[in-house]
C-alpha cells in the first residue's frame, strides 16, 4: 500500500485499540455541551426576566383592554371634537356624508355608521327607527337590503347645491334615488371644524315617499 493508506490504517488501528481501552476501562466520553439558549433557561436569574418581562406585557395589554381609549369611546359632540381631526368618517360635504352613511349600511359596518351622528342624534336615529341601539338599528336595516351594490350608491337630483355659507342642511332620503332597501329619511347636518359635517338631526318620512319624489 501507499504512504496514506498506510496512515489511513495506522490511524484505524489507533482507534481500535481506544475503543478497546475505554471498553476495559469503563470510561465514557464526555457528554456534548448543551446549547446555550438551553443553558441560559437554566440560569434562575434569566427565568426571573422572562417572567417579568411576561407579567409587565399582561400588565400593558390590560391596562389598554380596561382603561385604554379608542374611538367608540370618544363621543361625538355637536360642535365637533377631537376626532374630527384625525378619524375618515366625516366628510367636507353633506351629501357624501350621507351616502356614505348608506354605504355603511349596506356594508353593516355598524360603528362607521353610528359615528356619523351626533349623541342626540344618533339617539333620535335609533328611536325612529324603533331599535334598542344604533348598532341594531343598522343591522336591521342591513338584513332589508336586496341589493346591497346598489343600496351603497344613492344618487342625488341633479339640483343639489348647498346654499352659500349655510352651516345647517337637510337632505330627505326622498330625494336621492335609493335602490336596493329602504330609504332611512331626512337628515339635518351641521358643519363643524375643519370644514366637516356631522348630522346633528333626523326624522322618518312618508313610506312610500310623496308623489314627485324620486
Amino acid at each position: 500500500m501507499d504512504a496514506e493508506q498506510f496512515r489511513k490504517f495506522q490511524e484505524f488501528q489507533q482507534f481500535q485499540e481506544f475503543q478497546r481501552y475505554r471498553e476495559e476501562t469503563g470510561q465514557l466520553p464526555p457528554a456534548p455541551k448543551p446549547p446555550l439558549w438551553k443553558r441560559a433557561l437554566r440560569s434562575k436569574l434569566v427565568r426571573k426576566l422572562v417572567v417579568l418581562l411576561i407579567l409587565l406585557i399582561a400588565a400593558y395589554w390590560a391596562y389598554q383592554h380596561y382603561f385604554g381609549k379608542n374611538d367608540s369611546d370618544n363621543a361625538i359632540e355637536a360642535g365637533g371634537g377631537g376626532r374630527t381631526k384625525t378619524n375618515f368618517v366625516f366628510s367636507d360635504n353633506p351629501m357624501a356624508m350621507v351616502r356614505q352613511l348608506y354605504d355603511n349600511v349596506a356594508q353593516n359596518i355598524v360603528v362607521d355608521a353610528c359615528n356619523r351622528f351626533t349623541d342626540d342624534a344618533r339617539q333620535k336615529f335609533t328611536a325612529d327607527l324603533g331599535a334598542p341601539s344604533c348598532e341594531l338599528a343598522v343591522t336591521t336595516l342591513n338584513s332589508k337590503l336586496t341589493n346591497k351594490h346598489k343600496y351603497s350608491l344613492p344618487r342625488p337630483g341633479s339640483n343639489f347645491t348647498i346654499p352659500p355659507g349655510a352651516k345647517t342642511i337637510e337632505i330627505s332620503s326622498c330625494d336621492l334615488r335609493v335602490e336596493g332597501g329602504p330609504r332611512i329619511g331626512v337628515f339635518v347636518l351641521s358643519e363643524i371644524e375643519l370644514g366637516q359635517w356631522i348630522i346633528t338631526g333626523h326624522r322618518n318620512e312618508p313610506d312610500p315617499c310623496p308623489a314627485g319624489a324620486r
